[in-house]
């Protein structure tokens, strides 16, 4: 029995919480893009997930250095 595939949410998901703390984001989406480029033809579930990657890359800010704000 072979498990269930997992969506393209499920994988960016994954992948997003697995990087570390400080990790800058938009270039591990460029260095995961690149990996998902090298693969040549793709399904659509790699294909959306590729897309949710290229958003990460242009989108999300820099790491501050700050893990935990305290909201006052």
């Amino acid at each position: 029995m072979q498990p269930e595939p997992r969506s393209p949410e499920d994988l960016f998901l994954a992948w997003l919480c697995d990087l570390d703390d400080r990790a800058d984001i938009a270039g591990e989406a460029v260095r995961e893009i690149a990996r998902i480029d090298d693969l040549g033809e793709r399904s659509d579930a790699i294909s959306q997930l590729r897309a949710m990657l290229m958003i990460a890359s242009r989108c999300l800010p820099q790491p501050t250095g700050r893990r935990n704000r305290s909201y006052h």
